[in-house]
């Protein structure tokens, strides 16, 4: 016989379970984020000896702008430019890092820091392509 209080209860938590379920991916994907926020800053810093908070400013600007979306207060002519505006921007900055930086510039980085952003990377792409 199931008491009113064990009802109570079941209907408590099994909401509960479901909402931390969900919660769970949202801990690496956030911790891969700030990962390569710093290694960012530190590739920078070892190609160029410059410390540049342009990258902070951006990823900032970035997170804002996601969350301004996420929230439906962007129209979506505006969300589609943008979108289409950042996949350029991608293209030209890929383009430019690779004329101006050379094999032998990138490596003095360290192999550790190259291996780890292509394993972050490896596994972002597995966590993206598996909740799809």
């Amino acid at each position: 016989m199931v008491t009113r209080t064990a009802c109570v209860w079941r209907r408590l938590l099994l909401p509960t379970a479901t909402v931390i379920l969900k919660q769970c991916p949202i801990g690496p994907i956030d911790g891969s984020a700030d990962a390569r926020l710093s290694l960012g800053l530190a590739v920078n810093f070892g190609l160029h000896n410059v410390i540049s908070f342009a990258h902070d400013a951006l990823c900032v600007l970035g997170a804002a702008l996601a969350a301004l979306n996420s929230l439906g207060l962007v129209p979506q002519p505006v969300a589609t430019a943008m979108a289409e505006a950042s996949r350029w921007a991608l293209l030209i900055a890929m383009a430019a890092i690779g004329m101006k930086a050379s094999l032998g510039t990138v490596m003095q980085v360290g192999g550790t820091a190259i291996l780890l952003i292509t394993v972050e990377t490896a596994v972002l792409a597995k966590i993206f392509v598996a909740a799809l």
